[in-house]
C-alpha cells in the first residue's frame, strides 16, 4: 500500500499541436499528473494525442468528458474563440484551469469569465504566458529595474522558437 497521492486527473482539450505537446509533456514529465482525457471534435487528432497517454479516453466535446470522466483540471489548448464554452463549465465543476493564451478573443467574453471565477472561494484559472519565467526575461527585468543603462523609453520583444516542426510555415 502506497502513501502518495492520487494523481491529478487532467484532460487536456485540443489535440492540435500545443494540446498534444501538453499530453506528451504530462505523461513523460510530470510525476503526480495523468492525462485521462484528451477532447477534440476531430477524432483522428484526439487519438493520435491520447496514444501518448496510456489510459487517457478521447471525447469531441469537454461536456462529454465532464460526464464521463473524474477530472481534477484541464488544459486548454484550443483557439481562444473556444476558451469561454469550456472555461465556464470547468469553473462549475470546480476544475483548476490552464488557459492557454489568450483568456478569451473578446472583452466580454473575459469579463464573464473573470466573474465566474471571483464567484468561486479562490483563483481557478492561470493563463499559459509563462516568458516571465525564462532565464532571458528575468535578466532583462533585472537589468530594467537597476537603471545601469539609464530609463527604459521603449522595448520590443521578438519570441522565436528554437525550432518548429516541418509543417509550420509563417508568412514573415
Amino acid at each position: 500500500m502506497s502513501n502518495s497521492p492520487a494523481p491529478l486527473r487532467v484532460a487536456v482539450v485540443g489535440a492540435g499541436m500545443m494540446g498534444a505537446d501538453h499530453v506528451s509533456r504530462i505523461t513523460k514529465r510530470i510525476s503526480g499528473a495523468e492525462v485521462t482525457a484528451v477532447v477534440d471534435p476531430d477524432t483522428a487528432r484526439a487519438t493520435a494525442a491520447a496514444a501518448n497517454a496510456p489510459g487517457a479516453q478521447t471525447f469531441a466535446s469537454f461536456e462529454e468528458a465532464l460526464a464521463a470522466t473524474q477530472l481534477d483540471a484541464v488544459i486548454i489548448a484550443t483557439p481562444g474563440f473556444l476558451h469561454e464554452p469550456v472555461i465556464l463549465p470547468a469553473l462549475e465543476a470546480g476544475l483548476a484551469i490552464l488557459s492557454e493564451k489568450p483568456l478569451s478573443d473578446t472583452v466580454e467574453s473575459s469579463l464573464r469569465i473573470i466573474e465566474a471565477e471571483q464567484k468561486l472561494e479562490r483563483p481557478r484559472i492561470q493563463v499559459g504566458f509563462m516568458r516571465r519565467f525564462d532565464k532571458g526575461y528575468l535578466e532583462l527585468r533585472d537589468l530594467v529595474k537597476s537603471g545601469d543603462n539609464g530609463a527604459l523609453l521603449a522595448l520590443h520583444c521578438a519570441h522565436r522558437n528554437p525550432s518548429t516542426p516541418p509543417n509550420y510555415s509563417s508568412p514573415l
